[in-house]
């Protein structure tokens, strides 16, 4: 029998470029901070370029979501794969990646 007083729990799944997911890690903070379970999945490109680009050059951090996790928040980070290796370039190869990862292209 379900238990009527378990947390919600939503999977986040965003579109994997850089500028569609830091506006959701900040929803899913949100909605953490709001008595969520959160299992936010992310590509590992899009997580080595927010990794790289850390400030503090903490290329090796656990994930995006390590310090809310050890202020209480119940945030799971997933990373997938686009299929495609990291040195591939994306912004160049655009109608190959899109193809590819099976996002319309609408160039």
């Amino acid at each position: 029998m379900e238990d009527k007083h378990s947390k919600p729990h939503a999977i986040m799944v965003p579109l994997p470029r850089q500028g569609h997911v830091i506006p959701f890690t900040h929803l899913a903070m949100k909605l953490a901070s709001n008595g969520f379970t959160i299992t936010f999945v992310n590509t590992k490109i899009i997580h080595h370029q927010i990794t790289k680009s850390e400030s503090n050059g903490s290329e090796g951090q656990e994930d995006i979501f390590a310090a809310a996790r050890k202020s209480g928040l119940d945030v799971r980070y997933r990373t997938v794969s686009d299929g495609f290796p990291l040195a591939f370039n994306r912004s160049q190869n655009l109608d190959q990646y899109l193809e590819g990862a099976c996002l319309p292209c609408t160039c």
